[in-house]
């Protein structure tokens, strides 16, 4: 049988000798005669077989472990999943989403009361300044009102002193008239029942006159106080009919939001049937992959 033979066997020897050098130093223990020494590229090969050997000694678990290793594991540790490690990963990331969603679901409940809170106080100011406005008005209304009859009672009082005044010119002029009867009677009596009668006419038109003037002046009074009237009725007719459609429409306003809030929790809770339905989707393709995995495992383990 054929001894085998290493590369440091056919290493040449030096120049001079014509017997080859024992081989170097190596993994069988063997050393070199003194005074020989190796090329330093040889010596580098050595030392990289050296660290090959160990290496793969380390890797086949007959060697002693390497310190450096053992304190790299310890400070980088890999977990080795298992099937019940997964599954319990699963259990708990779907709890921490199912915990998520009742947390958006709260916030969302929370955010929804607090702003129906704020509409219901912006509604109660609202209509508190309205009937604010409403107490102002109807405040300057009568202010208004009071003041129109106190013109219209000057106007009528200063329309009696000027008929009074008309009155006492009128009989001023017929005492003076009759004053000219007087010395006219000394002229003629034709003349005189002439004046009288001219005078008698004259205080029947002034009569009737006055009396027109005073029914006249009772039905303007009259219609005024009608209009006054009339034009309060209608104010608060319209009023009545404006506080009745502002009502009417902040409730629809509210009715349309409550609406709106209604159809925004209705998209939340589609969107986290979605990510639920999503998420079992992508736990049974994991599930199924995790089979195929297993399965071809077990052929290449029965190969």
């Amino acid at each position: 049988m054929q001894e085998y033979r290493s590369w440091e066997d056919l290493l040449e020897p030096p120049e001079g000798e014509g017997a080859l050098l024992p081989p170097p130093a190596a993994s069988g223990g063997r050393e070199l005669p003194p005074g020989v020494a190796l090329p330093p590229e040889v010596q580098a090969l050595l030392t990289e077989k050296e660290a090959l050997e160990k290496h793969l000694k380390a890797l086949t678990g007959q060697g002693e472990p390497d310190p450096e290793d053992a304190r790299r594991e310890q400070c980088f540790p890999v977990r080795a999943h298992t099937k019940e490690s997964r599954i319990e990963e699963r259990r708990i990331r779907r709890r921490d989403e199912h915990l998520t969603v009742l947390r958006q679901r709260a916030l969302a409940r929370k955010i929804l009361r607090d702003r129906v809170e704020t509409l219901r106080l912006e509604l109660r100011a609202a209509q508190e300044r309205r009937l604010l406005a409403e107490q102002r008005r109807a405040a300057t209304e009568a202010a208004a009102a009071a003041e129109r009859e106190r013109r219209l009672a000057e106007e009528l009082r200063i329309r009696g002193h000027w008929v009074a005044q008309r009155y006492q010119a009128l009989l001023e002029r017929v005492q003076a008239v009759r004053g000219e009867r007087h010395w006219q009677e000394e002229h003629s009596a034709q003349a005189q029942a002439q004046a009288r009668r001219s005078l008698i006419d004259r205080r029947q038109e002034l009569a009737r006159t006055l009396a027109a003037q005073a029914e006249q002046h009772a039905a303007h009074k009259e219609a005024a106080l009608h209009r006054l009237t009339d034009l309060r009725t209608q104010r608060s007719a319209q009023d009545e009919e404006a506080r009745e459609r502002s009502a009417y429409a902040q409730q629809q306003a509210l009715k349309a939001r409550a609406e709106r809030s209604e159809q925004d929790e209705e998209a939340r809770e589609r969107s986290v049937h979605a990510q639920q339905r999503a998420l079992e989707a992508r736990a049974e393709q994991a599930a199924i992959y995790a089979r195929l995995d297993r399965r071809i495992a077990g052929g290449e383990s029965r190969d």
